[in-house]
C-alpha cells in the first residue's frame, strides 16, 4: 500500500470515528457553558405564591437531544416557613418535553424538593401552584467526587441530574 492510499484510509477511519462520537453525543443532552447558562437564569422564581432568590452559583443547564434547553437551579428559601423550605430545594425549567427516569414533564417550570421514603431518596416535582405532579426515585452514587449541591454529568451516555450524591436520568426522549 502506498503512502497516499494509507493516508486516505486513515483519514476515512478518523472521519468515521469522529462521526460516531458526534452521533453518540447527540444521543444525550450536552451541558451548557457557564456563560450561556448565566444568560438564562432569573434572579427570582415564582413558586407556590412566593418568589425565592435563585442560587446562580448552584445552577446547571443542558441543550437536550431535541435541541431544547433545560435549566435546574437551587433556590434560597431561608426566611420562609419550615414547610416551604422542606418542600422546595430548587426549580427546573424545561423548554421541551422532558423525561425524568420514566416520568414525563411537559414544557414549563417546576419546583422540586427531596424527601426520604422507606430508605429511598425521592425527588418530588410540583407545578407552580404547589401541586405534586411527579415523584422520582433517585439513585445514590457513593463515590462521587466532588459531590456538589447540583450538577449534570454523563452517566453511560445518558445525562444525569445530581443533587448531592443522588441522581436521576434526564432525557428529551421517552425510554432513555
Amino acid at each position: 500500500m502506498n503512502t497516499r492510499t494509507w493516508l486516505a484510509a486513515m483519514l476515512a477511519i478518523l472521519l468515521a470515528a469522529a462521526g460516531s462520537v458526534s452521533a453518540q453525543q447527540k444521543d444525550m443532552g450536552q451541558p451548557l457553558e457557564r456563560r450561556e447558562l448565566a444568560k438564562l437564569l432569573p434572579d427570582r422564581v415564582f413558586l407556590d405564591g412566593e418568589a425565592p432568590t435563585v442560587q446562580k452559583r448552584n445552577a446547571v443547564g443542558a441543550r437536550m437531544e431535541d435541541g431544547k434547553v433545560v435549566v435546574a437551579m437551587l433556590v434560597d428559601t431561608s426566611g420562609y416557613s419550615a414547610d416551604y423550605q422542606q418542600k422546595y430545594t430548587g426549580v427546573l425549567i424545561t423548554q421541551g418535553p422532558l423525561y425524568l427516569n420514566a416520568k414525563s414533564l411537559a414544557p414549563g417550570a417546576y419546583g422540586f424538593g427531596r424527601k426520604k421514603s422507606g430508605g429511598e431518596e425521592k425527588i418530588v416535582f410540583y407545578d407552580m401552584g404547589g401541586n405534586q405532579i411527579a415523584e422520582v426515585t433517585a439513585e445514590k452514587h457513593d463515590d462521587l467526587r466532588p459531590a456538589t449541591p447540583i450538577q449534570l454529568r454523563d452517566g453511560k451516555n445518558k445525562l444525569r441530574l445530581y443533587l448531592g450524591k443522588f441522581w436521576i436520568r434526564i432525557s428529551s426522549r421517552a425510554g432513555d
